[in-house]
C-alpha cells in the first residue's frame, strides 16, 4: 500500500524522472515504455538526472539503438553513476 500511494505522488508530481521510474516498471500504472521513454528523456536533458540518464540507456539498449544508449551512458558515468561507468567500460 505504501508503494501505490508513493507512486500515485510521484506520477502526479513534477518530476520527470519519479514519473518516468514508475511508466517503466509499472509502478501505479501499466507498463508504458513510450511514456517511460518521453519522461526519462526529459529527465535526462532537462533536469541532468544521473539514473534517469542510465535508465534511458537501459531502454535504448534493450531496443537495440546501441548507439544512443552509448551516449546516456556516458553522461550518467562523467556524472559519477557507478553502473552506467561499468557499462562504458565494457
Amino acid at each position: 500500500y505504501a508503494g501505490s500511494q508513493w507512486a500515485q505522488k510521484a506520477l502526479a508530481a513534477d518530476n520527470f524522472f519519479a514519473r518516468g521510474y514508475c511508466y517503466y516498471n509499472g509502478l501505479g500504472t501499466g507498463l508504458d515504455f513510450k511514456t517511460a521513454m518521453s519522461c526519462l528523456v526529459a529527465s535526462s536533458e532537462q533536469q541532468g538526472d544521473e539514473y534517469g540518464q542510465y535508465l534511458l540507456a537501459e531502454m535504448l539498449s534493450g531496443q537495440g539503438e546501441d548507439e544512443r544508449a552509448m551516449f546516456w551512458f556516458e553522461k550518467s558515468g562523467e556524472q559519477g553513476f557507478a553502473w552506467a561507468q561499468f557499462m562504458v567500460g565494457q
